[in-house]
């Protein structure tokens, strides 16, 4: 429900017993609202920021405001005064932003509102609320939302990972303080710290005698809370053997203060991590905890419970304020697919192994085919992609289609596809005359007449042998014969190449191709370049 009220400003409803959010440019007047309580939180937790952060608030702040809002429930039950609760914050962006989350994240871990529920009242908001920066002193160019926020500890709340009822506020924030060991639990399976100091360690002579206080409060802790493993990810401040005299052991795996790890990196914490038995806790730490420890703790946690990226870095931001800086909310946001992906990879691996050790495969596995002769197989290199292949169809500007091609007519195209069918008998023919015969110049035939005659078209010329014979030599069968036979027929006498019969290899066919060749008056002269339809034997001229 929303609804405005005397200078109250925009009401958010949150419970069915009115609890209200607002923002005020200055405190509310409670005699002027005698059936409302006012209260605020914007001097009461308050966040400590390192550069230009501003929030969200740590997760001992939510309970401390979990503990306000249901002891004025209580106070107003016990006296039977049903009065409308009103969270109200400055109109500070910052603190406004602080007080709605807050109040949201309240909603989900105490409440168990679904985060959806959670999120509504605040979508009515006007204007939207401002979304949080990382720690770093640059300027900013990723943000997580309230959203976020809300989503990551619902998740850490179905994975397992969180219950608030587990977490002792004062011992929270005892050790979070720098004199006190400057570390926090971030989940049942791993503590984030500073890195202990211990100035001239590495020189016998000047090694003091007592450990720092921070690093004595440190050790102790560890072997008090059954701390398996430190891994170390920056350059050594202390002495390992420290931590392995007391049982602990420890584990190098530094990369470079600011930057991000390599996924093998990353693959490796994770398997080191595993190893671990269950109850095991491992403390990570890098010079100050935040960065380059909130970077494997984080993939971890989107390995093993499916976070994304915000939402990790969200949750691990109210367990730890300043967590993941800069460019490493990108990495996390970039690889959160691939760290994701290392989980299925691994659980495909282990189904498969304890198949074949339950009942063994009744086919022996394949060597793969990159693999021969026992050689381990190379690295697939990956290689890039090929050139544009050109004359590709692209689109033209400001035009719907492609213009349409030019048409020829319809006769002339046919005629085009007509005489090219004609080169073509005609190119194979001469072919085989030239490979059978013995290209030498013989008499015509008697009776016979030989010229050529050019055919023309738009795109080809082609020459035509054209025969004449005397009326005596034509028969009627000839002059019937179809336009396709008389193109066959003049493919076999062109100019270019005249054979005789006696020395042709079809030696014993001469009278009958001869004959044949007669059908070539199909062609006529004057029909310029046409096809003519053979005429009927009986009124069919004959010379």
């Amino acid at each position: 429900m929303e609804y405005r009220d005397d200078g109250l400003g925009e009401m958010i409803e949150f419970l069915e017993d009115k609890l209200y959010f607002t923002s005020l440019d200055e405190p509310p007047n409670e005699a002027l609202y005698p059936h409302m309580h006012f209260f605020s939180i914007d001097d009461e937790l308050v966040y400590n920021p390192f550069y230009h952060d501003f929030g969200p608030l740590n997760v001992s702040h939510l309970i401390r405001f979990a503990v306000i809002v249901h002891g004025i429930m209580a106070k107003h039950r016990q006296s039977k005064k049903n009065k409308t609760i009103v969270l109200y914050s400055s109109t500070d962006t910052r603190l406004r932003a602080n007080a709605a989350c807050l109040l949201a994240c309240y909603m989900v871990l105490v409440q168990n509102w679904p985060p959806h529920l959670a999120l509504a009242p605040l979508a009515q908001a006007e204007p939207p609320f401002l979304g949080f920066r990382d720690a770093g002193y640059a300027v900013s160019d990723y943000y997580i939302t309230i959203q976020d926020c809300v989503y990551g500890l619902w998740r850490a709340r179905e994975s397992g990972i969180l219950n608030i009822r587990n977490i002792d506020v004062h011992e929270y924030e005892t050790y979070e303080k720098v004199e006190n060991g400057d570390f926090n639990w971030i989940s049942p399976k791993f503590i984030a710290f500073a890195s202990p100091i211990q100035a001239g360690w590495n020189h016998p002579s000047t090694r003091p005698k007592k450990l720092p206080q921070p690093f004595l409060i440190v050790l102790n802790y560890f072997k008090t809370n059954n701390i398996k493993r430190v891994v170390r990810l920056n350059g050594p401040l202390y002495d390992k053997s420290t931590f392995e005299s007391v049982g602990i052991r420890h584990q190098e795996m530094y990369f470079e203060d600011g930057t991000v790890p390599e996924l093998s990196l990353v693959k490796e914490f994770i398997d080191l991590v595993e190893e671990v038995e269950d109850d095991g806790v491992i403390a990570v730490h890098c010079k100050a905890g935040l960065g380059r420890t909130g970077c494997l703790i984080g993939a971890y946690l989107i390995y093993k419970h499916s976070f994304t990226a915000n939402e990790v870095i969200s949750y691990m931001r109210i367990m730890r304020p300043g967590m993941v800086v800069g460019p490493q909310q990108h990495w996390l946001h970039i690889n959160q697919v691939q760290i994701r992906a290392y989980y299925y990879e691994k659980a495909m691996a282990k189904a498969i192994q304890q198949a074949i050790t339950t009942e063994p495969l009744a086919t022996p596995p394949r060597q793969p085919l990159h693999a021969s002769n026992g050689v381990a197989a190379q690295e697939k290199v990956s290689t890039p992609l090929p050139e544009p292949t050109p004359g590709q169809p692209r689109k033209i500007s400001g035009h719907h289609s492609m213009a349409s091609p030019q048409r020829l007519p319809t006769t002339s195209a046919r005629l085009n596809e007509k005489l090219q069918s004609v080169s073509k008998r005609a190119s194979n023919d001469e072919n085989i005359m030239n490979k059978y015969s013995e290209r030498r110049e013989d008499p015509k035939p008697e009776g016979e007449d030989t010229d050529t005659e050019s055919v023309g078209t738009p795109t080809e010329t082609i020459s035509v042998a054209r025969l004449r014979r005397s009326s005596s030599q034509t028969t009627p069968e000839s002059s019937v014969r179809s336009p396709s036979s008389s193109f066959r027929g003049s493919s076999s006498r062109r100019s270019s190449g005249r054979w005789n019969g006696s020395t042709s290899p079809l030696n014993g066919h001469t009278k009958k191709a001869t004959q044949r060749s007669a059908s070539m008056s199909s062609i006529n002269s004057t029909s310029n370049g046409r096809i003519t339809k053979p005429r009927s034997p009986k009124s069919r001229l004959f010379s």
